[in-house]
């Protein structure tokens, strides 16, 4: 039968982990691997031979099944996007949702008892999530040691098959490189090629630290590759540079390969770029600490600050001044000219009170028209006094709004650490209640006692 004909020829395909099956010109299946019997949960004695379209009616429909015709009769591949086309087929997971996907369709040409016979091989990737594709990729690396560690029994099979293999990595998403014990580059598939913007022929047997490596991260690999690879880090993130000069961030899970005697000769690597999660993860961070409208610390990080400064005065023995500031005025200009002029206006005070305090000092918008500023190792309360008049003379100086002029008055009550209180929940409410003393009294500031 040719189904056994094809399982002969193609039984590798078993053992990547990507969703693998052939059609014959009639589309029907005559190779199922196991990553199609675990995802369908169906094996090849109930497949093969099948119609894909009785199988899967979905697929019947003018995006897929012209395409798919056109590779039996010799055309180009055919790419299938669950993003652009919906899915393929429907195959669901272990959660009941359905699978992502990317679909390859190539035509496949094989000699079936003297006679050439036109196939269609099928890949379907799962592009689900990202832990499911880092699953995959530790499969690939994990079936190419496999190989490897098998090269001395299998090594003529490897040969003839070497090229196919390599094809069928290339379509996979993950990169993949492959280096010996001095860093020397070995293999390096189409992922990194297109991410890097090399070709595998301009750094074959290069050291990989000599063109990809950001120089920061060189020593560090270095070290392990230098020491025959004893401790090299299962997982570790380093930069590549790319050949337009980008930084790329990348994830990887190495694996060490040793040779017949037991001893480490290759470091197989798979990778993720993960450069834009890392920046979002960054602007996240930095909107959970920082006011979004003038770009100060917020309350969260004043908070962590002021912890860090009280531990370090505890070593130190130096005072920490807490500054509470209310505007005065800001609410008649915000009613009267609008929150957009309200906005500015709240943005050039916080300019103002960058430009008077020093770079180891922190502002923070605490809400409203309402500012903190957390003066770590000052000697005294004159210290924090003399920064509150200079910070009002400052905030008191004439504001154009709309091509007027306007003067605002600032309302600052001071706590002291450790005089007045010892945690950051005390500091900051004795300086509130000073400052709201201060909005009642005459005096520009004022500390709790």
């Amino acid at each position: 039968m040719i189904s056994n004909e094809i399982q002969d020829k193609f039984w590798i395909l078993n053992q990547l982990p990507l969703g693998i099956f052939i059609l014959d010109q009639d589309m029907r299946i005559q190779f199922w691997n196991r990553i199609m019997h675990d995802w369908t949960e169906m094996d090849q004695k109930q497949v093969l031979g099948q119609s894909l379209l009785h199988l899967y009616p979905e697929i019947d429909q003018p995006r897929f099944v012209p395409r798919i015709r056109a590779v039996l009769d010799g055309g180009p591949p055919a790419v299938f996007s669950s993003h652009l086309h919906e899915c393929f087929i429907r195959i669901s997971t272990r959660d009941g949702d359905t699978r992502q996907q990317n679909t390859t369709v190539v035509p496949v040409r094989i000699k079936i008892k003297a006679s050439s016979c036109r196939l269609a091989l099928v890949t379907i990737q799962d592009v689900t999530e990202l832990n499911r594709r880092i699953i995959e990729h530790r499969k690939v690396r994990d079936q190419v040691v496999e190989e490897l560690n098998k090269r001395k029994v299998i090594e003529e099979r490897l040969r003839r098959e070497k090229s196919f293999v390599s094809k069928v990595l290339d379509t996979v998403d993950a990169l993949v490189v492959l280096l010996d014990k001095e860093g020397k580059l070995l293999h390096f598939n189409r992922a990194c090629e297109r991410l890097s913007g090399y070709s595998f022929a301009e750094l074959q047997s290069t050291n990989i630290g000599a063109q990809l490596i950001s120089p920061r991260d060189t020593d560090y690999l270095e070290f392990f590759f230098s020491k025959n690879l004893q401790d090299m880090p299962v997982h570790h993130e380093n930069f590549w540079v790319t050949k337009s000069w980008e930084k790329k961030l990348i994830a990887w899970s190495n694996c060490i390969l040793d040779d017949e005697d037991g001893n480490p000769e290759y470091v197989l690597g798979t990778g993720i770029d993960i450069t834009e999660q890392r920046r979002m993860q960054e602007r996240i961070e930095h909107m959970a600490m920082h006011d979004g409208l003038t770009g100060l610390p917020n309350r969260n990080l004043l908070q962590d600050r002021l912890e860090v400064a009280i531990a370090g005065s505890s070593r130190t023995g130096k005072k920490i001044g807490l500054l509470f500031l209310d505007l005065d005025g800001f609410k008649a200009i915000n009613d009267n000219y609008g929150h957009k002029s309200g906005d500015e206006l709240l943005k050039e005070v916080s300019r103002r009170l960058k430009q008077t305090v020093r770079a180891s000092d922190t502002i923070a918008r605490f809400g409203g028209d309402e500012f903190v500023v957390l003066l770590p190792d000052i000697n005294s309360l004159q210290d924090a006094k003399k920064v509150a008049q200079n910070i009002s003379r400052e905030v008191s100086q004439p504001y154009s709004i709309q091509s007027c002029e306007h003067k605002l008055g600032v309302s600052i009550g001071i706590s002291i650490y450790p005089d007045d209180a010892h945690n950051p929940e005390d500091l900051l409410r004795l300086a509130d209640m000073a400052m709201y003393r201060v909005k009642k009294g005459s005096n520009q500031s004022e500390c709790p006692r």
